[in-house]
């Protein structure tokens, strides 16, 4: 059974993956040359595909792992040159540069959330917004980079090298313009390299915590990032470094 709602039997044929406790296992299927055009239909269900952990027999596959166990794509992080790439980017790429908001913070009070429940209607931050009551709301998370063949995004292009984005919208959230536009100001003058977005799919963070209460002004940061909410992503350390930056602006200005 696939777990989360971006996961499709297409994206986890073949993969290796570790399954319970660390064992390594490839997640198998017929290939295609040997299929009939009327098995295509059977392979995008994930009841027909199976984890091959080179177990010999039902009872020493049992040894090893349990009915119920989780499996994970095994797609280590590395660095490429400049950029980098890992799983599940979308979220790790905010928590990594929080982190190093923590780590170089200004002697200033500011209320820092890592929140979950994101692919469930963002309940994790709905919460936090309605416990904290904040004045302003930051998010930082990551958008998809269209400079790849096939991007459907041609007007809007977003790159790997263009700094730290600003959303003005997203799918179920408008930021204010006069917010974006301030800080995007306030960024050029401080020499961080950044641009603004018309539309950013996943950017609803802060547009979520805007709607708690009585309400707050928001801003969504966005990290470009190659298919961020994947097995593999890819980014580049620059921005990652302008998105810590234009936090530490906000936080010594706020």
């Amino acid at each position: 059974k696939a777990v989360g709602t971006r996961v499709t039997p297409r994206q986890l044929s073949s993969r290796t993956v570790r399954v319970g406790e660390n064992v390594m296992g490839v997640v198998g299927f017929a290939p295609y040359h040997m299929m009939r055009i009327t098995d295509e239909q059977k392979r995008r269900s994930a009841e027909n595909q199976h984890i091959d952990i080179a177990a010999e027999s039902k009872e020493r596959a049992l040894e090893r792992i349990q009915i119920g166990d989780y499996a994970v794509v095994d797609s280590p992080f590395i660095e490429m040159g400049e950029n980098c790439k890992g799983r599940a980017m979308d979220s790790r790429l905010g928590c990594c540069a929080v982190l190093e908001l923590l780590r170089e913070a200004p002697d200033k009070a500011f209320d820092v959330v890592f929140t979950t429940m994101y692919e469930v209607g963002q309940r994790g931050m709905e919460v936090a917004a309605y416990t904290q009551q904040p004045d302003l709301v930051v998010s930082i998370g990551a958008v998809p980079a269209t400079d790849i063949p096939g991007s459907l995004n041609k007007e809007d292009r977003v790159e790997l090298g263009q700094g730290v984005c600003m959303a003005l919208t997203d799918a179920g959230f408008a930021y204010p313009r006069n917010t974006v536009e301030a800080w995007s100001k306030a960024a050029k003058e401080a020499g961080i390299k950044s641009r603004v977005v018309q539309y950013a799919p996943d950017a609803a963070q802060a547009g979520y915590a805007a709607l708690c209460r009585n309400g707050a002004l928001a801003l969504s940061l966005l990290i470009p990032c190659r298919t961020p909410a994947a097995p593999a992503g890819i980014m580049k350390k620059s921005d990652l470094n302008e998105a810590v930056a234009m936090l530490k602006l906000i936080a010594e200005k706020c």
